[in-house]
């Protein structure tokens, strides 16, 4: 279990599950009070680094101001993914030497020129480390006991590979699109976070007074398991002028959230069957938005399937879905 102490290198708006608009106004609201709370121009870079990262994520920027803050959400998410790859080869690191022993060829495989090498790594050696590492934890998967490690990897290096060439590509990036806004959510987050920390230096004798720039209670956060890690939700595209099942399962008395994030409207209703026909007027999430939907409001138990309808004839909408 980690302790306070601990809890101090962690981002609190780590697993946060609200809807885009709820972030922005979580984050207007803390602007807002550093602004009305900023003795001697304490909080002035806090307040624009916030403003312009804000905006980002609002896609309230210009385009050459957007494809700017986009190419710099990238970069910082380029230097998270590269640390992440470093901290999570340090762990597999103590599992090769403790199996194969540090003299060993095999650890030498995968170490070739030590630790070191990993933390002077450029851009270009990365994605190669990374392949080598995955294919070597593949091949000794039965003395390693599982793919844990290996599915890390792999996922780490889609992320970096993806954030390296889409830090290349900014101007031609879709703003909307929940890639680019999840990327701008990272970099906002960041931010926050620091904005926190700076708070508590600001008011070291006070440093509850933090507490007073932000409004928590507009904020969910995903169930923890057993594990330590979050329990994901579901995501779902709906392509255009298509009405599907959900494909989540639930029981009379679960509350179930549901998340446009997208620009257009997403329709739900419940139903007996999964092809069943839309009603005249199902209910609407607009873009942006989210619904607590109980499931008696559905018609549960006799209505056991929650259907999308996407009236949009060319946008496809994704939704992410979660019982709460």
């Amino acid at each position: 279990m980690p302790t306070k102490f601990e809890n101090l290198a962690e981002n609190p708006l780590e697993g946060v599950m609200v809807s885009y608009s709820r972030r922005i106004k979580y984050t207007d609201i803390n602007l807002l009070r550093m602004e009305k709370n900023n003795p001697s121009g304490v909080h002035d870079t806090l307040i624009v680094d916030t403003q312009l990262k804000r905006d980002a994520f609002a896609g309230n920027l210009s385009t050459s101001k957007m494809n700017e803050a986009i190419r710099i959400a990238y970069t910082s998410e380029l230097s998270s993914t590269a640390s992440e790859f470093i901290s999570t080869t340090s762990r597999a690191e103590g599992l090769i030497k403790s199996v194969f022993g540090k003299d060993s060829p095999v650890y030498k495989m995968f170490f070739p020129f030590g630790l070191t090498a990993f933390h002077t790594a450029n851009q270009g050696e990365m994605p190669i480390m990374m392949d080598n590492i995955i294919s070597l934890l593949l091949t000794y998967e039965t003395d390693l006991g599982s793919l844990d490690y290996h599915d890390k990897f792999v996922d780490i290096k889609d992320r970096y590979i993806n954030a390296n060439t889409l830090q290349k590509q900014a101007a031609g990036i879709v703003v909307n699109s929940s890639a680019v806004k999840q990327i701008l959510w990272n970099d906002l987050k960041k931010q926050l976070y620091k904005n926190m920390l700076s708070l508590v230096l600001n008011n070291i004798d006070n440093p509850k007074l933090m507490l007073t720039y932000f409004v928590p209670s507009l904020l969910r956060f995903h169930h923890k398991k057993d594990d330590g890690s979050n329990n994901a939700t579901l995501k779902v595209l709906v392509p255009p002028s298509t009405t599907m099942d959900s494909g989540i399962s639930f029981s009379p008395d679960d509350t179930i959230l549901l998340m446009n994030n997208s620009n257009d409207p997403i329709y739900y209703f419940g139903a007996t069957t999964a092809d069943a026909t839309p009603p005249d007027s199902p209910s609407e999430i607009l873009g942006g938005e989210e619904a607590e939907v109980k499931a008696l409001i559905l018609g549960a138990p006799g209505k056991k399937f929650l259907l999308l309808q996407n009236k949009s004839t060319t946008e496809t909408i994704e939704v992410e879905i979660a019982l709460i």
